[in-house]
């Protein structure tokens, strides 16, 4: 292996890791959580681009454009390219759709960037390793305990210049639904390389085994690690209590049982999910234990963590999202329009009542609503106005078709079928994605999930052209 692919490896076996822990001191929890991880995912990218641009400089020519444009599937990305670039460019506000908000920051520019970084990956000669990013998961988990327990593992890092209001989560993400997300995605991992054991290869719907030892001994996998992976991030997302998150990964575990066909791993599979069940009722215990010690000051439950949303409540901002849809059917609004546009495709009733649920309040209650404002009288008589920003419908599918139309759903799905014909394991790999894609049924994506969902995407093309 040249010094330029050693390189290349070891930078798509460590791009998730970046994506996953790279945070900044900050006055703002947008700037902290999300900036850091789509500029890092940005050089990542370009360093890529480099590297694969040095070790292929001699053949930058005429030829190398042929064969290049031999291959059909290369085309696809570009044309999810131009998809992008041309539902940002038509947006009513462009410039936030291509950059995105102060809270996501996920725009028309970091989905390119995901579209080049899969492309780079699909192309590429060197296999990449998970080892990296399954320490990772494990290490992000931990301290993702310690917090729910009510411990400030990074608060020397993470609250350097100020403090973050609030007790669960701190590190990483601000935000309880993002986290849910990011450890979705990590028991697809798992469930991944779980599957992965059990093929070598599958051409033409025939599915070969392999053996075991040559497996967990390639691309550095130690199956140790991968089941204390996946009980200790579904223990997570149990605790947060994200029914989405939740979803995607009861989805990811009824997938492997469908594809699993050893009894043994079946068996294993059981035996987890007992041992995430002890878990959650382990680590709750000792947080009121630590509680009542005085090690902390506060413990999150999933009571501290229930929200007044509603599936009524996301039920009238779906609607929401397909009236804008209907509108605008081609090119859509724009990426991160949705704050501004939510309550101009439905009815004031509709929009008084889902302020009047998001907020806990009574119908009866005396009230006045401007677009996403609304003022009422409490039972002290006392005037308080009140505004809510939705970003999203909470449904990253409706948000692609209000946001980018028809076109943006072609883009997505050439992308989708890009990358599977690309992949030597589909199934494992489509069982790895439905967690996410779960969960994104009733979330919406960000850079603390987004990004390390694309880059682990990118180590599994990576591996696949390598071993074709």
């Amino acid at each position: 292996m040249t010094l330029l692919n050693s390189a290349e490896r070891w930078l798509v076996s460590f791009a998730p890791v970046i994506t996953l822990i790279a945070v900044w001191p900050s006055s703002n929890p947008g700037d902290t959580f999300a900036a850091p991880k789509i500029y890092g995912f940005a050089i990542i990218v370009c360093l890529l681009s480099f590297l694969r641009l040095l070790s292929n400089y001699r053949s930058i020519n005429i030829i190398s454009t042929k064969k290049f444009l031999q291959d059909k599937y290369n085309l696809i990305p570009i044309a999810s390219i131009l998809g992008i670039i041309g539902s940002s460019a038509y947006s009513v506000d462009p410039l936030v759709s291509y950059f995105g908000d102060q809270n996501t920051q996920i725009g028309g520019f970091a989905y390119l960037l995901c579209i080049i970084y899969i492309f780079l990956c699909a192309t590429s000669r060197v296999s990449a390793s998970y080892m990296p990013t399954l320490l990772t998961s494990i290490l992000v988990s931990v301290i993702a305990i310690a917090e729910f327990v009510g411990f400030r593992p990074l608060s020397e890092v993470v609250e350097q210049k100020y403090t973050i209001k609030g007790f669960f989560p701190i590190a990483f993400t601000g935000y309880r639904g993002h986290l849910a997300g990011l450890f979705c995605i990590m028991v697809g991992l798992s469930i991944f390389l779980i599957l992965k054991t059990n093929f070598t290869h599958i051409k033409d719907g025939q599915v070969s085994y392999s053996n075991y030892s040559k497996i967990i001994h390639s691309n550095h996998y130690r199956p140790i690690y991968t089941y204390t992976n996946l009980v200790i991030t579904s223990t997570c997302i149990f605790l947060i209590s994200n029914t989405s998150a939740i979803i995607g990964a009861v989805s990811a575990f009824v997938m492997a049982l469908l594809i699993l066909k050893r009894r043994l791993n079946i068996v294993t599979l059981a035996i987890n999910l007992i041992l995430i069940m002890s878990s959650i009722q382990i680590v709750k215990s000792f947080g009121d234990y630590a509680m009542k010690s005085g090690w902390v000051s506060h413990t999150a439950t999933s009571e501290d963590l229930s929200t007044t949303s509603t599936l009524e409540t996301r039920l009238i901002l779906w609607e929401s999202a397909i009236n804008l849809f209907k509108q605008r059917p081609i090119l859509g609004w724009g990426q991160n329009t949705y704050e501004n546009l939510w309550y101009t495709s439905i009815s004031k009733n509709k929009g008084d009542k889902l302020l009047l649920l998001e907020l806990g309040l009574d119908d009866n209650i005396v009230f006045s609503r401007i677009n996403d404002s609304i003022a009422y009288k409490d039972s002290d008589g006392i005037t308080k106005p009140q505004r809510l920003i939705y970003s999203s419908s909470h449904n990253a599918y409706l948000d692609l078709l209000y946001s980018s139309g028809l076109i943006g759903l072609a883009s997505v799905i050439l992308l989708s079928f890009y990358i599977v014909k690309k992949l030597k394991y589909p199934l494992p790999s489509i069982a790895f994605s439905i967690s996410y894609l779960a969960y994104l049924a009733a979330w919406f994506p960000v850079s603390t999930n987004l990004l390390p969902f694309v880059c682990l995407i990118g180590i599994m093309l990576s591996e696949s052209q390598r071993e074709l």
